[in-house]
């Protein structure tokens, strides 16, 4: 009662309990991952025989990528078993939980008052204190403009973490496999568009021709912006959309990647940096941003647009 008395009336009060104990969002929603040990990043093909052969590693084990970045260097990172959320988190679910909180800013902690989100046409709006998805066609679309801190503050909210980047990458390889996309290697065509994702394609061209100048010609996923959450086909792991529709935050700071021969045990980033790790790409992305091994970072208070993110479960 207290999260909720800043509310206008008993009715919405009533409501916002009947959510605490049936909320929207369903941690059934998780599925378990095995923990495991992979070869984390990318390399370019003229780079595999000498790297290989520094290394002492077998080649079949390193994702080998034309587009793969400088900040890419592969190395080895052994997992423990976690959970993750097989959807990005929806409009409705972080509307909610804005309500509950109270508040669309930080309230405790080192990164008080930072806000959490930005209002959106094809995310979530506030209405006579009651936050809810701007328009029901977008209910099961993922939140977007989120913050880092919005992202971080809902997790702690419902007892949950945001991934580690290697976490991330693991599960989007659907458990370390050698693949360029959460859904294989094969590039998207409209034939079967259900198979792949929704990326900078000619549905987003179509409605913002002025502006995209890159996308993947010859495929339609059927969405200008932001797709339903649940949309096209999960990979092996049961996770939807890991590459494409929205980025996503990770727990980690940026930094570059060990250069060493030593394995890394369930790392979790660099200790301090400007910026937070994105990854998976996004629905105004080319394919080489929703690559798996693609990384991108931002300011944990930016709020843009194509910005989302999904939750783990770490026993």
């Amino acid at each position: 009662l207290k999260i909720l008395e800043h509310l206008p009336d008993n009715h919405i009060i009533k409501k916002r309990i009947e959510y605490c104990d049936n909320p929207i969002f369903n941690k059934n929603n998780f599925v378990p991952i095995k923990g495991g040990s992979f070869i984390m990043g990318a390399l370019k093909p003229e780079e595999l025989d000498a790297f290989a052969k520094l290394k002492n590693w077998i080649a079949d084990d390193i994702l080998i990528d034309n587009e793969a970045g400088s900040d890419e260097n592969p190395h080895k990172v052994n997992l423990s078993d976690f959970s993750m959320n097989k959807y990005a988190i929806t409009n409705a679910e972080y509307a909610e939980f804005l309500t509950i909180y109270g508040s669309d800013k930080v309230k405790r902690g080192v990164y008080k008052d930072n806000d959490l989100i930005d209002e959106n046409w094809f995310g979530i709006e506030k209405n006579n204190g009651i936050w809810q998805p701007a328009s029901s066609i977008y209910t099961n679309f993922p939140i977007n403009k989120v913050s880092w801190f919005g992202a971080n503050e809902f997790c702690e909210f419902w007892g949950l973490q945001l991934p580690t980047e290697s976490q991330w990458e693991y599960a989007a390889r659907s458990g370390g496999k050698n693949i360029k996309y959460s859904w294989g290697n094969d590039i998207p065509n409209t034939e079967n568009n259900q198979k792949f994702g929704n990326i900078a394609d000619e549905a987003l061209k179509n409605a913002y021709s002025s502006q995209i100048t890159t996308y993947t010609e010859g495929y339609n996923d059927g969405y200008s912006v932001t797709a339903p959450v649940d949309a096209f086909t999960a990979n092996e792991l049961e996770l939807y959309q890991m590459s494409g529709n929205v980025y996503e935050w990770c727990a980690d700071w940026y930094g570059s990647y060990p250069n060493d021969d030593e394995v890394a045990n369930d790392p979790a980033g660099a200790l301090t940096s400007s910026n937070r790790v994105l990854r998976g790409g996004s629905w105004r992305n080319p394919l080489f941003n929703c690559r798996v091994a693609n990384r991108n970072h931002d300011a944990p208070g930016s709020r843009n647009s194509d910005i989302g993110f999904r939750p783990v479960l770490v026993p």
